[in-house]
């Protein structure tokens, strides 16, 4: 029997949104609050409703964490964000890994990717900066990532 971890990236539907806020850790809560300006259930929910891609991310069948990429209302901005549970710590090179794909199609469809990242989400900070991402200076709690062609 093999000891891997099942990875699963599949379309969010909105139970997961409601799994993941469950899961949530209290700093990832917190960060949704400083983010978001919401508790976590609304925040996930307004980022699912409001991103034309949002995927839902699963190890070994329990939820892991939600990506995906909102638009600027002319359609040439992406926004990407990431949730995750801290389940996802003990995966998060891996995660990485299969992330970068979805991030590499973000990068195809819009001219420009823009995310404001809490200090403390490393596993955004990472993906974002090991895919090519430039890193503002800290200004609050926030870094401003941007990827331009």
């Amino acid at each position: 029997m093999s000891n891997r971890t099942k990875i699963e990236i599949v379309p969010t539907i909105l139970d997961d949104c409601l799994l993941l806020a469950n899961a949530l850790d209290k700093k990832a809560c917190e960060i949704i609050r400083k983010g978001w300006h919401v508790n976590p259930v609304d925040g996930l929910i307004n980022a699912y409703q409001t991103s034309l891609i949002c995927m839902s991310v699963f190890l070994d069948g329990e939820i892991a964490g939600i990506f995906g990429c909102a638009e600027d209302e002319y359609g040439n901005v992406g926004y990407p964000w990431l949730t995750t549970a801290s389940i996802i710590e003990r995966h998060k090179i891996s995660f990485v890994k299969y992330g970068k794909e979805y991030l590499d199609s973000f990068k195809e469809r819009y001219s420009c990717l823009v995310s404001h990242v809490h200090k403390d989400n490393q596993l955004l900070l990472n993906w974002l900066l090991r895919s090519g991402f430039e890193k503002s200076e800290l200004k609050g709690e926030f870094y401003e990532c941007v990827y331009q062609p």
